[in-house]
Parts: structure tokens; C-alpha cells; sequence
């Protein structure tokens, strides 16, 4: 059996997708979220809000730690069950494949951890 471990740069890859994951996901939301009369619709989109300004910020500081590395992400495109990500690193090309499932793992603990901003 083999076992596989991911790379100081892969990890950071992973961790910048599961960023652009989680704001798309948090837009999507906010979108949906005004077609139903909440009645708590103020509270929510402002909570929202300061979530996906703290993320964006997170993805940021994940964008330059990339950059300081020498990686640059090329393409992270969806597939059915995962997503493809191809970067650079060093000039060497790299491809990893994420799993959705993990992806969104991934999203829901980032969810619980910034219960914090409340």
C-alpha cells in the first residue's frame, strides 16, 4: 500500500482552491438568499457579508504566500466529482485532482470556524 502526502506547495494550492471554493459558495448563497422573504434577511446577508470579506482576505494572503513560492495556479476547472488543478512550480507542471466531497468538507469546517465574527 502506498502512501500519499501532499507537498508543502501542494497544500498550499489545495488551500487557495478550497478559498475560491468557499466565496463562490458564500455569493451563490447570498444571491439565493434575496428571492425569499427572511425575515431575519438583514442579519444573514450582513453576516454573510463580513464572512466573505474575512475569506477574500484569507484567499489573498494565500495568493501572495503562492507567489512568494514561485507557484502559479494555471486553471482550476470542475469536473464531474472533483476539480482539476494545474499549476506551476519551479517550471515544473503539476495536476491534482480535488475531490467535491472534500472540497466541501473542507468549506463546511471553514463555515464553522468563523462562527467567531458573529
Amino acid at each position: 500500500m502506498m502512501i500519499l502526502t501532499t507537498t508543502g506547495h501542494q497544500h498550499l494550492v489545495h488551500q487557495h482552491v478550497v478559498y475560491e471554493v468557499f466565496l463562490f459558495t458564500i455569493q451563490s448563497d447570498q444571491r439565493k438568499m434575496t428571492r425569499f422573504p427572511l425575515k431575519l434577511r438583514d442579519v444573514y446577508h450582513g453576516w454573510l457579508k463580513r464572512l466573505e470579506e474575512h475569506a477574500f482576505q484569507q484567499k489573498e494572503f494565500l495568493e501572495r504566500e503562492l507567489e512568494q513560492c514561485g507557484i502559479r495556479v494555471l486553471a482550476v476547472r470542475p469536473k464531474l466529482g472533483y476539480r482539476e488543478v494545474r499549476y506551476l512550480h519551479q517550471d515544473d507542471m503539476y495536476t491534482d485532482r480535488l475531490l467535491n466531497e472534500w472540497l466541501k468538507k473542507e468549506c463546511e469546517q471553514l463555515f464553522c470556524s468563523y462562527t467567531y465574527l458573529m
